[in-house]
């Protein structure tokens, strides 16, 4: 467990109803102690880890109020790559994503393409029929003026 404790179970031998305990109330004190230093220990490295990223996690919080749901790209996005690196399985799915992602934007981009295409087929269209409609009824220019 600890330093001051040692690596000792401390659990009733008299089973799990029992309210005796085998061990002395000196040692239930030290035990007490020592989980509340623990306690405070890992509290107050919490503590500080919470207020060295404070502007992260204010950012975090204001994309979730702003987007309500985010992913793990979004998160990375937010709060940067894992101090310690991801396991296998976080770093799979990491990758789908981003190849789910890669793909959707290909297919919007054609997409915006082919509308755009199509946009522009249809105002050349109207472009040549009004083009056409004016050439029959105005006089061409350049042709010769009969008598």
């Amino acid at each position: 467990m600890s330093g001051n404790i040692g690596l000792v179970g401390y659990g009733s031998m008299m089973g799990e109803g029992s309210f005796q305990k085998p061990y002395s109330d000196q040692t239930n004190w030290e035990i007490d102690e020592e989980v509340r230093n623990l306690v405070r220990e890992q509290y107050d490295l919490t503590r500080d880890l919470l207020l060295k990223h404070k502007d992260k996690i204010e950012a975090l919080g204001e994309q979730l109020l702003d987007k309500e749901t985010m992913n793990l790209p979004m998160i990375i996005d937010v709060l940067g790559e894992r101090p310690f690196g991801m396991n296998e399985t976080m770093s799979n799915y990491l990758d789908e994503l981003t190849k789910r992602k890669q793909k959707e934007d290909k297919l919007k981009a054609e997409k915006e393409v082919d509308a755009a295409q199509t946009e522009l087929s249809k105002s050349l269209d109207e472009n040549d029929a009004e083009s056409g409609e004016d050439s029959k009824e105005k006089p061409d220019a350049e042709a010769p003026i009969i008598d």
